[in-house]
């Protein structure tokens, strides 16, 4: 990934984070803490809280 891609999804995300609401962010990281707790594979957390995050 180049550091002009990064630096794209970088801002993308600080949007997204500035649009959601606390009750969104609260729920966002309940469900990352219940990926982490539910799973002992670090490659298996990180593919499920990356498609968490990409959710549509």
């Amino acid at each position: 990934m180049s550091v002009s891609t990064n630096t794209v999804a970088s801002t993308r995300k600080e949007n997204i984070m500035d649009e959601m609401t606390d009750l969104q962010f609260k729920t966002l990281i309940n469900a990352i803490i219940q990926i982490i707790k539910d799973n002992k594979d670090k490659e298996e957390m990180i593919k499920k809280i990356e498609a968490l995050v990409n959710k549509n």
